[in-house]
Order: C-alpha cells, then sequence, then structure tokens
C-alpha cells in the first residue's frame, strides 16, 4: 500500500489491525474516534506522539508520519518540499543499522 496521505495511513492501520472501522482503530490506538474522524477529513492531524504510535504500528519511521501530515496539512506551493523529504526517507534502508563510526 503507498502512503501517500493521512486517510492512506487510516487505511493501512485498519488492514494491519484487521479492523473494519476507524472506530475500532480510534480504540487500538486509545484515542478519541473524533480524532481519528478529523485526521481522516483534514481537519487536524497527527501529532508527534500519534506518530510514534503509528509509525511502531505500521513498521515505518515516525518521520514518515510526520512528513506524510505536514503534506496533507500545507499549501500547495509548499507540498513539493514536503514530497522530496517523503521521498527520501521512504528511500532510507530502514531496519539496518547504520555502520559504526570509526574515530581515528
Amino acid at each position: 500500500m503507498k502512503l501517500k496521505t493521512t486517510a492512506d495511513l487510516l487505511d493501512a492501520m485498519v488492514e494491519r489491525y484487521g479492523v473494519e472501522s476507524d472506530r475500532q482503530v480510534a480504540e487500538k490506538l486509545e484515542i478519541p474516534q473524533a480524532t481519528i474522524s478529523s485526521w481522516r477529513r483534514g481537519r487536524s492531524f497527527p501529532t508527534e506522539v500519534h506518530a510514534v504510535v503509528i509509525g511502531r504500528a505500521l513498521g515505518i519511521p515516525p518521520a514518515l508520519v510526520l512528513v506524510i501530515a505536514a503534506i496533507d496539512r500545507a499549501p500547495a506551493r509548499d507540498r513539493a518540499a514536503w514530497r522530496a523529504d517523503r521521498a527520501h526517507i521512504t528511500a532510507a534502508p530502514w531496519g539496518r543499522r547504520p555502520p559504526a563510526l570509526r574515530v581515528s
């Protein structure tokens, strides 16, 4: 599933948890269902705390959740820069340890 919007994140959460509704996702995240509805309608967006929870649940970096939310809330003129950030995050080798730094 492509994660391009906050709604995509919510759809992925529905799939991840094997539930059928946003209400059930809200229960899993332990947040009000109105919050999920607000995210889906673009009236508000996941906070940093929510990004961590969503990222862990989906196995993606929380930074990706935050960038997706930023794309959704940004004015059209600013979205290209955020999309470039999303591309950098999704291209990163998540799950692998970076090489150790050597101090000489």
